[in-house]
This record gives C-alpha cells, structure tokens and sequence, in this order.
C-alpha cells in the first residue's frame, strides 16, 4: 500500500506542498492532508528549510520529539494545548 505522501504526489500535487500539507496535520491520514492542500491552494509554502543555526541558542530541535509530543497531546489533550503545540512546531 503506497504511503499517504506518495498517493498525494500520485495526484499531481507539488511535493513542497505535500510535505507542508503532511507535516502541518502531523501525520493525521491522507485526508486531512488533502484538506490542508486544498484549503492553502495559492497561498505561498513556509520556508521549512531552517538549519540548525536558524534556531535559537540553547534551543535542542528534535521535530521527531515535536511531532511524537503532537500525536500524543492530539489524542489526550484539549484544543488549546494543540493548537499551542503545534503552532510551535510551525515556527507560527
């Protein structure tokens, strides 16, 4: 069975956008990633391309950490420490 980010390329959509569209919905499924790219059609992809020197100092960035912590916190915590969390992982 194809991975989610290989039936969405399967569609036509641009990768940038694909790997945007999976990361912002932390890996939900195929839909909410289709969701995603079609509600953000037109609107410019984030410049997720921050090396380690972009970071603050001091700061430890482990996004396999970040996004363990968002699935986590998705299935047992409330709305606001979601969208709190994730808008951290963003860089919002």
């Amino acid at each position: 069975m194809p991975s989610d980010r290989d039936t969405l390329l399967s569609f036509g959509f641009e990768e940038a956008r694909v790997d945007w569209a999976l990361k912002a919905t932390a890996g939900r499924g195929l839909q909410p990633a289709m969701d995603h790219i079609l509600e953000n059609e037109g609107k410019p992809i984030p410049d997720n391309t921050s090396t380690q020197s972009d970071q603050p100092k001091g700061e430890d960035v482990d996004e396999d950490e970040d996004m363990k912590l968002a699935l986590s916190m998705s299935q047992e915590g409330g709305q606001e420490a979601k969208v709190s969390l994730f808008t951290h992982i963003l860089g919002i």
